[in-house]
């Protein structure tokens, strides 16, 4: 079990999360997984809003 410090959405406080290695390894996959279907994708320009 490995606990950590984390500051929680809507608390001013870290709070105390404990979790096994392999649940903080999916935590940190799925974060990464999410972030890469809400950014661009590597190379793609961000479309333009200019008219023209």
């Amino acid at each position: 079990m490995v606990c950590r410090r984390e500051r929680v959405v809507g608390s001013n406080r870290p709070q105390k999360v404990c979790l096994t290695r392999q649940q903080w390894q999916e935590q940190r996959d799925n974060s990464r997984q999410m972030m890469d279907r809400t950014s661009p994708g590597r190379g793609e320009e961000l479309p333009s809003n200019r008219a023209g």
